[in-house]
Parts: C-alpha cells; structure tokens; sequence
C-alpha cells in the first residue's frame, strides 16, 4: 500500500458507512413526502429501545437535545442543582444550564477518564436533582456506586451516552442504566444519520411523556447508517484494530493507553492516548504539531474541560479546581482509529509516533 492510501485510511478518522441501502432508505422516505416524521422514524424509534432494552425512544434533533429534554423530563428547571463530568464535550453541562440549572463538576477516574463516583458522593450532599455520567470515549461510567447515591439521596441519573451506543456495564446497555440515556448520531459518532441527529430513551412513562410534548420536531431520520442488528457487527472490526493499534503503541515509552474495566463491553468510539512528557521526549502540542505537519496525520484533542471555557469561568469557575482532569486533558490525545483502517495505515501510525518518541 502507497503513502497516499495509508494517510487516506487514518484521515477516515470515524466508521459510518453509506452505501445501496442507505441511499434506497433515503429514497423511500423522500418519495412519501414526510422526511421527518414518518413511519420509519417510529420505526426506528421502536427497533433503538428493543436494541438498549428500554421501553421508550423518541428521536431528536442532536444529542444536545435529547440531554435537554432528558433533563427537562427529570424535572430540572430553574434552581435546580445539577452535577456532570468536566471532562467532556460542553453540551454535557450547557443542555442543563439552557433550563437555568446551576451545574457543578465532579472530577475524573485518572484510569477510565469517567466521572468518579468516589467523589460524587461529596458533592451529591447538597440538594441535587440530576446527574449526568458521561460515558466517554465508548466505555461505561461506574454505574452501580452513581445508582446507590441515586437511591441514596433521590436524584435522577441522566446518562450521556453519545459515545457509547452499544456499550455495556456488567450486561446491561448503555442508555439503560438511569432514568434516561441520551445519544447523538452526529457523523462523528458510530452510527450516523446522515449528518446529525439523536436519541433519549428511558423506562420512565412520565419522563418519555413531558420530552415527547416538548420536542418540537422529528429529527431528519431516513435510516441509520448501519441498522442495529448490523452494529455489534461494526464494533468487531473496531475491537480488532483497537487491539491491534495497543500492541503496537505498548513497546513507546511515555504512552499510557486505554484500559477497558472489567465488566464493561467497550465500543472503541476514540483512541486515548496520555502522553508523559519526560519519558516520551515531547509534550502533547508539539506532538499534534509534529504528526500533522512531518507525518500528515491528524491527531484529536477531547476535550479542554468544561470549567476552563470562558463561558464557565464567567460562572465563577477556575483552574485548579478539578486537578485530575486537568491533568489528563494537558496530555491527552485521540488517534485515528475507524473499521476499515488496513494494518498497513496502523503499522504506519505506530511508526511515526515511535519515530518521535524520545530514543
């Protein structure tokens, strides 16, 4: 394989595919006239809820809006006090802001990046009416230690699962671990829906019902870029090359890799990489600048935590608050990883970081 095709196969950064029947779905709709509200959205809809084991589904627009009706439907409004991960995407805390929540940040498991629920417990001391466990990168929060001090202290557990469609926590799917799941089908993501699009699911016939009437509209839904009984199907090849990428990286001083916790089913959404400077010979800057401009490789950054954007800062906010996360995201790397990357492009990868590493 040439240069070119290996470069081509990394800067397939994420793993939709579109083909035959993607384009027929989009046909079928389009010809009855009804591209956001028709029968294969219910039907959609129904085959999402069999897949996570909940009751209800009911698509949306993004994943933002399903973190918001979510939270709407769990009663958050004005004053409500509401607790999430810093180290994530900013929808994950501005969904609960949007409804006048006042939001407050737990930090991270230095291992898994996930909030820790060591440290839930001292925030969750205060009246808290929702938290949000952020299953980040395609691995599951710790959920039974946030399920006791829900029981505990009576607050709703609205998970962000947008990267994690398909994971599971001791055998129960992601989305189906509090009272409501909440996932995104932004191009980026596993699963596509042609651009955008996003999904909350719940057992909770109250909470379904308050979302439903507040949604204003179907999302653009003409058919998931991989049907679900094609998605662990999808996930195989990602587990492959995951396993294939950390025997390579295992042998670079001054990588930490990921780790997947023992009972957790792991969907390999994005490849996080800590990057120990001293041991490595660069820090995490130098080494994105590097891998682009000598290698032509484009290498991720997720995320700067929440609390360091000016938008929370000016909520009174500040460094030094959530240390570990802030540790992790001044080192933290995301390399490309999708389904149809060779292990020639993986080999080349592997290569070039090893090339910069200190010798």
């Amino acid at each position: 394989m040439s240069t070119p095709e290996v470069l081509r196969d990394l800067a397939i950064r994420f793993g939709n595919e579109y083909g035959p029947e993607e384009e027929a779905a989009i046909l079928e709709v389009v010809r009855r006239g009804a591209p956001t509200s028709d029968v294969a959205c219910r039907r959609f809809e129904e085959e999402f809820a069999a897949y996570c084991g909940t009751r209800y589904a009911r698509t949306v627009t993004n994943g933002t809006a399903a973190l918001f009706l979510a939270l709407l439907g769990a009663g958050v409004g004005k004053g409500s006090r509401v607790l999430t991960t810093p180290l994530t995407w900013i929808a994950s805390a501005a969904a609960a802001v949007t409804l006048g929540a006042q939001v407050d940040f737990v930090d991270i498991d230095p291992v898994t990046y996930n909030m820790d629920p060591g440290q839930l417990e001292d925030k969750v001391r205060g009246p808290t009416q929702a938290v949000v466990p952020v299953h980040l990168y395609g691995q599951c929060c710790d959920m039974d230690p946030v399920r006791r001090l829900s029981e505990k202290h009576g607050f709703s557990i609205v998970e962000d699962a947008c990267h994690a469609l398909g994971a599971t926590y001791k055998g129960t799917k992601a989305g189906n671990l509090g009272r409501a799941g909440c996932f995104s089908f932004h191009e980026q993501k596993n699963i596509s829906t042609l651009g955008e699009g996003g999904m909350l699911v719940t057992n909770d016939a109250e909470l379904f019902e308050r979302a439903s009437l507040y949604r204003s509209h179907c999302t653009r839904v003409y058919g998931p870029s991989l049907k679900y009984c094609r998605l662990d199907e999808a996930v195989r090849p990602m587990g492959k090359r995951f396993r294939y990428l950390g025997q390579g990286l295992a042998a670079i001083p001054g990588l930490t890799l990921p780790r997947v916790m023992e009972g957790n089913a792991h969907v390999y959404h994005l490849y996080p990489v800590l990057i120990q400077e001293q041991e490595f010979g660069m820090g995490k800057e130098d080494f994105v600048h590097e891998m682009h401009h000598r290698h032509g490789i484009k290498v991720g950054i997720h995320y700067t935590p929440i609390h360091l954007s000016q938008a929370f800062r000016s909520r009174g906010f500040r460094p030094g608050q959530y240390p570990v996360a802030e540790a992790v995201a001044d080192r933290l790397v995301t390399l490309p990883i999708n389904p149809r990357q060779s292990h020639e492009a993986l080999d080349y990868l592997v290569e070039c970081i090893a090339g910069l590493a200190r010798k």
